[in-house]
């Protein structure tokens, strides 16, 4: 089998819409592609320690993740939330981050609310606004988690490997492959929503991923400068040959 990469993918939220901030590569155990099912409809930005202090004692300290934009029709517009707003907590925990609001909102499901403290105008006012659904989930973001918890990457390629094995079959039980990724799932107890993971297998034309979401298994497969996708539905559903032959 071609050998891949272990990188996993976990969905928590769309909320951020902000692009990566450019950092040092990080290492395969620490790198996660932020990929989300959920969203609540704002961009956000980090704000300068200039800007910090031209709040002076309305802004407590360590605090204040400043909205940029909000989406026409999306659940923050219909609660109220406004560009420029602040958020200093979402359902009680410091918010300063990108990376705060992702870990604050990981177990959130669509039609749940969350309970944002805002800063307006020098007053603070409580916010609720309802996760809403993404037809599709997508990729958001990048971030690097630091975080001392990270499982054993060996264990993951263990998984990863018995997932390519079944997806080579000719009838791939589907079953299988979910309960590979629940255990994989398992590894992550402070960081389970339960995640949408997905591994990365390189092939001679890129890398190949394979994405487990709660009705459907995706793989894509790199062909040129194209993309070619495959849901697997339903007991029964197979691959391509050619497809099959990357994961043995």
């Amino acid at each position: 089998m071609k050998k891949f990469l272990a990188i996993l993918l976990i969905a928590l939220l769309h909320c951020l819409g902000a692009q990566p901030t450019t950092q040092p590569e990080p290492s395969i155990a620490e790198r996660w592609e932020i990929v989300t099912d959920i969203y609540i409809g704002v961009q956000t930005e980090q704000l300068t320690e200039a800007e910090r202090q031209s709040y002076g004692a309305m802004l407590p300290r360590h605090q204040g993740l400043r909205i940029k934009r909000v989406i026409p029709g999306s659940p923050a517009e219909t609660a109220g939330v406004l560009a420029g707003d602040l958020i200093l907590k979402n359902n009680g925990a410091r918010i300063d981050s990108m990376e705060d609001l992702l870990l604050s909102v990981r177990n959130t499901r669509p039609g749940e609310l969350i309970h944002l403290e805002i800063l307006r105008k020098g007053k603070k006012l409580p916010i609720c606004i309802r996760v809403g659904a993404l037809p599709e989930p997508v990729v958001v973001a990048y971030a690097t988690l630091r975080r001392n918890d990270l499982p054993c990457m060996a264990g993951i390629v263990e998984y990863q490997n018995r997932i390519a094995g079944l997806l080579a079959s000719e009838q791939p039980d589907l079953q299988a492959i979910y309960d590979e990724f629940n255990e994989i799932n398992k590894l992550f107890p402070s960081l389970a929503r339960p995640g949408h993971i997905r591994l990365y297998y390189e092939t001679a034309s890129g890398y190949a991923t394979v994405t487990a979401y709660t009705d459907k298994i995706i793989v894509t497969v790199p062909r040129g400068q194209q993309v070619d996708v495959y849901h697997l539905l339903q007991q029964g559903d197979t691959l391509p040959g050619a497809v099959r032959q990357l994961f043995k």
